[in-house]
């Protein structure tokens, strides 16, 4: 059996505890102290000693403000790619402990990261050196975790589809940031790609084009509605995958999926999304696969 715990999301802290079927267990980000884990994990009888690794998202302080104190308390392997190794090795927060603990995530490959927990990374644009996303398999179980989400790229969806479970955290919100207190610079990095999610269409000025009227010396141009004659094109899906090359392990012949219950949306047998848990206000879990 698989247990999740969230110990805190957001600007605060991050941080994740999973435990695969044979009780070890990893962290995913280290941002809570050695101290508040340990208090937790005891309410539900866990030891730290179940810990056996740490997978790093990214380096931004949130994520990883007390990794350093797990490389040196608890000499926990930190898993992380290549360039995020590169990054840890000079964070005032990791540099002088880190060393010891480093163990690189193979590229497009399942990483062995505990007893009976594998892991494989893939890219997610934020606005940090070397934002990752995680499928993880547990025994049986199909788990996806993907954190400052603003887009979600087409990798991580078609892992997430064959989930059991996925976890999103995400805390955009455009009408909360073009009425915010932040200074332009940070409202325009937040609006890129690179940070939480794509830019609206803005004028030479920065402004929102939706914010902004039409010049009367330059009506909008409009698009000729499509002849009687020709059939309207067919509707876009809400997003379009190919066929899986390399896919996560199927799971076991001896534990056959459960039919789905009916999906709430259109009342037939089909894999819908059901959402089981809301847990430190921004970060969703979803127990199931991705509707199609």
């Amino acid at each position: 059996m698989a247990r999740f715990l969230s110990f805190t999301s957001g600007s605060c802290g991050n941080c994740y505890y999973l435990e695969g079927p044979s009780g070890k267990a990893v962290l995913i980000d280290a941002g809570v102290s050695v101290r508040k884990m340990k208090t937790v994990l005891e309410q539900y009888g866990i030891g730290l000693d179940r810990i056996a690794g740490v997978l790093v998202t990214h380096e931004h302080l949130d994520h990883i403000r007390h990794l350093g104190a797990y490389c040196k308390r608890l000499s926990l392997p930190v898993w992380a790619t290549d360039r995020q190794h590169v990054i840890l090795s000079t964070h005032f927060a990791t540099a002088e402990h880190i060393a010891p603990c480093r163990r690189v995530l193979a590229k497009g490959k399942w990483n062995e990261v505990a007893p009976g927990i594998s892991a494989r990374y893939f890219q997610v644009s934020h606005d940090a050196g070397d934002t990752v996303g995680y499928a993880i398999t547990l025994g049986d179980h199909r788990f996806v975790l993907m954190t400052d989400l603003g887009s979600v790229p087409k990798e991580a969806m078609e892992f997430s589809r064959q989930a059991d479970t996925v976890v999103i955290e995400s805390n955009y919100d455009i009408d909360m940031l073009l009425g915010g207190s932040y200074p332009p610079e940070l409202k325009q990095r937040i609006f890129r790609d690179a940070g939480q999610t794509a830019p609206p269409p803005s004028t030479p000025s920065g402004t929102p084009a939706s914010a902004t009227s039409s010049s009367a010396t330059s009506p909008p141009k409009t698009t000729p509605p499509p002849s009687p004659t020709t059939p309207p094109p067919p509707p876009s899906p809400p997003y379009l995958v190919s066929p899986l090359p390399t896919s996560l392990p199927p799971p076991s012949a001896s534990s056959p999926a459960a039919s789905p219950p009916p999906c709430s949306s259109c009342s037939r047998q089909c894999p819908s999304v059901h959402k089981t848990g809301i847990f430190c206000g921004q970060t969703a879990v979803f127990q199931g696969s991705v509707h199609k």
